[in-house]
């Protein structure tokens, strides 16, 4: 069904047939490219397009609705974002900073805090001094000024 609405569309490349086209890839075109048995037909459909927006003389708007199309249903490669690998003692830390705190939860992120090995490295001060001097716009000044005089506690 998608793919002959979508062909018809494709033949005659005029006005709201452009935006029809579009709006059919932007919804289903995606799911089609990516199944085995629809594959080769969307890559034909989907170069078919490209090449009708390249001949055609589209209005800006009607070029975006096409590339739109295009690249929803065939994003461009890139490598997968590779994350940091930090040791359990700064995840910790950071669940404690950036998910714990709040107002109600000040004392006892504080007392959790405490108990960490502050002596040894100077750990995770680097993360609290970097990360969370960065987040001024909370309303935990009080909190954040506490954390940071954490490397004097015995």
């Amino acid at each position: 069904m998608e793919g002959s609405a979508t062909k018809a569309c494709l033949d005659e490349f005029t006005h709201h047939n452009i935006d029809v086209a579009c709006n059919l890839l932007e919804t289903c075109g995606r799911f089609l490219y990516r199944s085995p048995e629809t594959t080769l037909r969307m890559t034909n459909m989907l170069d078919i397009l490209m090449r009708l927006k390249n001949v055609k003389n589209l209005d800006p708007r009607q070029s975006t609705l096409v590339e739109n199309a295009y690249y929803l249903c065939k994003p461009p490669e890139r490598s997968a974002r590779i994350s940091k690998v930090r040791p359990p003692l700064h995840q910790y830390i950071r669940k404690l900073l950036f998910s714990d705190l709040d107002k109600d939860s000040i004392a006892n992120v504080l007392k959790q805090l405490r108990k960490l090995p502050w002596r040894r490295k100077m750990v995770g001060l680097q993360l609290t001094e970097r990360k969370y001097t960065k987040a001024s716009h909370t309303p935990l000044n009080k909190a954040k000024a506490e954390i940071l005089q954490l490397q004097r506690h015995p």
